[in-house]
């Protein structure tokens, strides 16, 4: 977690550098031993860490994505699932492998308990918070400006502001965000590491602290892609922090970490893409255009808000939605102002002192991986900033040091120490209150974006979510090994409220009229029974041909249903019974999206069975299991399958 080097007050009088601020190596009275100094200091970041998050101790899973990431993973819940936690095979959407093995461990060690699962990331952001510690303490002790005591000063300042950060909530609350917390202190450690590499003289020491660089990276690289940037934060740490030598040594010392790099980039996008292949999907989107002016009026916009919220924490916002900028508005321009006197700045300060020029450098090149250079859809979150804060909350704390060491000046007799305990009391108490406010709202679904929405009423993001919670049936269909219910036509889900679901669902698709808004609109439609809706909603979510093969399905799905209702009598154009063209879509299906034909080949299968052609649904589930009854994402589907063919050949 990065230690803390404890130097005795004679030996800070003796080497400090003249001209150093007195006070921090004025000799005490009482003296502590070093182990008892170090378990203070330690102490006091675990602690800030984590007490004010406590309360999500309390909280449950979200919809919100702990489904998908935890809940509805099969493999994390068996004993041998830890190889296919490492193993990426079938594709998962997010092939993030030492991330999941801690889910593993934490369903190996209590089940679906969700408070052991917010304990974890308690304890990883409390060491994350430690790992800030060491890398400030190696970062400040390269300042002359400094004393060893000074440097220590502001490298716990630093660590406790990163501890009680608001802007961290949505990182350390959200079960789903493990990926935050977990790959900030390898990464972290990865970067103290690299800094005993610069500074080691031993041959030997200087070898081991580069080899445990690398391993500490691989850590970072498995828990979470957007550490992909640390290769840039091994430049300026050489360059700024670093002793002089050749650019040829330079180079071929980052050199394997660039490739490593590189290969991690290309193998993780594979993975993606062949996940999107297989369900019809991706997580790209288009930018609008132009693209050579949203983009950086879009990054500047969203760079001035991450600033604005990491060093001034007033107005934190879970979930915050920010829109594209096309235009230069007055707020667009304001940002682009900002960002040039920032960056501006940065470059002076670097040039006249490096170690905070590599604490200015460190926000931008941890931030450059989640900034809309590829349209992922995502283009403000302030967990992406979990890294990045770090190089804030450590020149606000060395800011703090020196500025408390001035008034101590002035007041003449105040021990500088105390005035900076008072500071940062002053700072603790609001900021661990806020936490706590914002780590509540994670209790469920309702509450967390009933909160999202109060400060931002067009969140898209927390009106789709919200709509999601209310219309969530509460009456299930039987699990599929049970066959179609007979009320499957004309069956009505029994939801929260599904007049606020609607209105909820409306606005959302009015703000944004996306396929995939559209399809989740037509799904509550159709729990609801309002098939003739939910068919036009999800013919708007097909899309362009060969289109969205999740709407498709659902329009087949509709077919299906309306067939049922009305006693499977000619509705369909040219006098066929609708289920007919809901069978053509699923033969339509497994022609144009092959590597995802198992989906509509059950389907087709179940249809048949529910109208009545037993003997064409029992080839068809035949045809089924002797295609995909071995592959290990189709295992339900196939138990369900030997159970609907032993019922059709009973019959």
């Amino acid at each position: 977690m990065g230690e803390i080097i404890l130097l005795s007050s004679r030996h800070q009088h003796a080497n400090g550098p003249k001209g150093c601020h007195s006070a921090w190596t004025r000799p005490r009275k009482t003296t502590l031993s070093d182990k008892t100094r170090a378990l203070l200091i330690y102490g006091s970041v675990a602690l800030a860490a984590v007490l004010p998050f406590l309360v999500v101790l309390g909280n449950g899973f979200l919809e919100f994505d702990d489904g998908s990431v935890i809940l509805e993973q099969a493999f994390l819940r068996e004993p041998g699932g830890i190889w296919q936690c490492l193993w990426p095979f079938p594709f998962r959407e997010e092939p993030l492998l030492l991330r999941d093995v801690t889910y593993w461990l934490s369903f190996q060690l209590h089940g679906e308990w969700a408070p052991g699962f917010a304990a974890v990331d308690l304890v990883l952001h409390a060491g994350t918070a430690l790992a800030v510690l060491g890398l400030g303490r190696r970062v400040f002790s390269r300042w002359e400006r400094l004393t060893p005591s000074g440097a220590e000063a502001a490298a716990l300042a630093g660590a406790l502001l990163f501890a009680l950060h608001p802007i961290h909530v949505e990182s350390v609350a959200w079960l789903s965000a493990r990926k935050d917390v977990l790959s900030g202190v390898f990464y972290l450690c990865a970067a103290c590491k690299w800094l005993d590499y610069l500074g080691a003289s031993e041959p030997a020491a200087r070898r081991r602290a580069y080899l445990w660089t690398g391993v500490l990276y691989l850590g970072a690289l498995g828990s979470k892609s957007g550490t992909v940037s640390f290769p840039l934060i091994l430049v300026a740490a050489d360059f700024l922090l670093g002793p002089r030598r050749s650019l040829k040594e330079r180079v071929l010392a980052v050199l394997p970490y660039v490739i490593l790099t590189a290969a991690y980039v290309k193998g993780y996008t594979w993975l993606l893409g062949s996940f999107d292949a297989v369900q019809g999907t991706s997580v790209l989107e288009r930018h609008p255009e132009p693209v050579w002016r949203t983009l950086p009026l879009t990054n500047a916009a969203v760079v001035e808000q991450y600033l604005a919220r990491m060093v001034l924490p007033l107005d934190q916002r879970l979930f915050a939605a920010q829109p594209y900028r096309h235009e230069l508005t007055p707020a667009v321009i304001r940002a682009l102002v900002v960002c040039s006197l920032v960056t501006g700045g940065a470059a002076w300060i670097g040039w006249r002192q490096r170690p905070l020029g590599f604490l200015f450098a460190w926000i931008p090149l941890a931030l450059a991986p989640y900034l809309n250079i590829v349209a992922t859809g995502i283009l403000y979150a302030e967990r992406y900033t979990y890294l990045a804060s770090v190089g804030v909350c450590l020149l606000l704390g060395v800011a703090g040091v020196l500025i408390c060491s001035r008034l101590s000046r002035i007041t003449g007799r105040v021990p500088r120490r105390l005035v900076l305990g008072i500071a940062l009391g002053l700072i603790a108490v609001p900021a661990s209150l806020r936490c706590s406010q914002l780590a509540r709202a994670f209790h469920d679904d309702g509450t967390l974006w009933t909160l999202v929405l109060e400060s931002e009423p067009d969140n898209y993001i927390g009106l789709g979510n919200l709509a999601n919670y209310y219309g969530q049936d509460l009456d299930p269909l039987p699990p599929p090994d049970e066959g179609i219910p007979a009320d499957y036509g004309t069956r009505v889900a029994r939801v929260r409220d599904g007049a606020r679901a609607e209105a909820l669902n409306r606005r959302v698709f009015e703000l944004r009229p996306t396929q995939r808004n559209a399809r989740r609109f037509g799904r509550l439609l159709e729990r609801l029974g309002r098939l003739d809706e939910a068919l036009a909603m999800f013919k708007k979510a097909v899309g362009p041909k060969p289109g969205d093969p999740r709407a498709w399905f659902a329009v087949a799905r509709i077919y299906t249903k309306r067939s049922a209702r009305n006693g499977h009598r000619p509705l369909a154009p040219g006098g066929e019974p609708e289920y007919v063209l809901a069978l053509r879509i699923y033969d339509y299906a497994q022609l144009t999206w092959p590597t995802q034909a198992m989906k509509p080949c059950l389907y087709r299968a179940r249809t048949l069975e529910f109208v009545g052609r037993n003997e064409e649904a029992i080839a068809a589930f035949e045809e089924y299991l002797s295609r995909y009854a071995d592959r290990p994402d189709g295992q339900v589907a196939a138990a369900a399958a030997r159970k609907a063919l032993v019922r059709l050949q009973g019959n």
